[in-house]
């Protein structure tokens, strides 16, 4: 349940910047960013530091990533943790009590 918050949190402020996803922003890793940047992109790597805060407080040893879906804009929010703090991949025989996360978002609705 934690995780699916995060997620959507993550996927609610990429839609309320728009700009920033359009020109392939909020993939991470994030770049560093200097104070004072006021560009839809520095927006999108605040929110992608912010929320790597919050994931790391709420679901110690989690693992993440954002990449780019398969459409322009789009994004491939993945979250896996294991309650116990154990480490292993979804979908292999060592993820045995791995929890699994993966939202899509599509700019154009998703």
């Amino acid at each position: 349940m934690q995780a699916q918050l995060l997620a959507e949190d993550l996927a609610g402020r990429m839609r309320a910047n728009g700009e920033a996803l359009a020109q392939g922003g909020y993939l991470y890793p994030a770049r560093s960013v200097s104070r004072g940047c006021p560009s839809s992109s520095c927006q999108a790597d605040r929110d992608l530091r912010e929320w790597q805060r919050q994931v790391q407080e709420q679901l110690p040893g989690a693992r993440f990533q954002v990449q780019s879906g398969d459409r322009p804009g789009s994004r491939i929010i993945g979250l896996n943790w294991h309650p116990e703090g154990n480490s292993g991949s979804c979908g292999t025989p060592g993820g045995r009590g791995l929890h699994c996360l993966e939202i899509r978002l599509d700019p154009d609705g998703g």
